[in-house]
């Protein structure tokens, strides 16, 4: 039953990323990355113009972990958030924000038509 609980959740999980990632790759006009589910956790990774994406949800700390790492400018930012917590469109905005914040700061973003 535990295992079959598991599963449930981590396809709940998939559902929210997969929500999560509509909204921002509608944001910036990316193709929707794949969600991978394996034994413990869920991953989601996006890789565009040397800009990483990586969301892990691992199933013992029940929080979801977001990288974003530019490896152009070598930054890098971690934030956690508690599933419970987790908003797929607030969040979508929330990390839109920081993607912003890094684009703009590089002058790689085009305001107008948002294409990186």
């Amino acid at each position: 039953m535990k295992t079959v609980l598991a599963f449930l959740k981590k396809l709940w999980v998939k559902w929210l990323f997969d929500k999560a990632s509509h909204h921002l790759c509608t944001s910036f006009n990316w193709r929707k990355p794949p969600v991978l589910i394996w034994q413990d956790s869920v991953t989601w990774n996006i890789d565009v113009n040397e800009l990483y994406l990586s969301f892990l949800y691992t199933l013992e700390d029940r929080k979801v972990e977001v990288a974003i790492s530019d490896y152009n400018t070598g930054r890098h930012i971690v934030k956690h958030i508690r599933l419970k917590d987790f908003k797929p469109k607030k969040f979508a905005k929330e990390l839109e924000m920081e993607l912003l914040g890094f684009l703009l700061s590089e002058g790689e973003y085009d305001i107008k038509d948002k294409t990186i």
